[in-house]
């Protein structure tokens, strides 16, 4: 396993998307890992604030699964705003935007 990198575009007519980056190396079957992502966007040329909300859900054949919710915004300037079911995005222990 390695670095994984996902787009997902603002909208469906945007031709500007966000970027989730992870590495999944430490992904072992059987047990509860956290992983650190990386968030990022294309410049945002809209002239105002975006916001997209993505649902991640597991899957399975038995048993609950997980449902946890990743909402990202980015203002007009551009700042990267993150959370992650209730979450802020952090940085160096610090609630942050970037």
């Amino acid at each position: 396993m390695s670095i994984q990198t996902i787009s997902i575009p603002w909208s469906t007519d945007a031709s500007d998307s966000i970027h989730l980056q992870w590495d999944d190396s430490k992904i072992t079957g059987g047990s509860l890992v956290t992983i650190s992502t990386g968030i990022t966007s294309d410049y945002n040329h809209t002239g105002e604030d975006r916001e997209k909300t993505v649902t991640f859900r597991t899957t399975g054949t038995s048993g609950p699964q997980a449902s946890k919710t990743l909402k990202v915004i980015q203002t007009s300037d551009n700042l990267i705003i993150a959370t992650y079911t209730d979450i802020y995005s952090i940085y160096s222990e610090n609630k942050t935007g970037f």
